[in-house]
């Protein structure tokens, strides 16, 4: 009895794994992907702050305050 419960619970462990796994890569599968999108958008985002002068305020400028 107690060895069933333990391969049950094994094979449970390894499903969670591969499943975990599975997970981590199509997240890294989407910011792989994603990455240059989303650092062209932050650089046009900082150089139309940076060209308007407001140095000290870029955190209120991002924010639209």
């Amino acid at each position: 009895m107690f060895r069933q419960l333990a391969r049950f619970r094994r094979k449970l462990a390894t499903i969670s794994a591969l499943t975990a796994l599975a997970d981590n890569r199509q997240f890294t599968r989407i910011a792989q992907n994603y990455a240059v999108r989303v650092s062209d958008f932050v650089r046009k985002c900082f150089s139309r702050v940076l060209k308007k002068g407001n140095h000290g305020n870029t955190n209120q400028q991002m924010r639209g305050n």
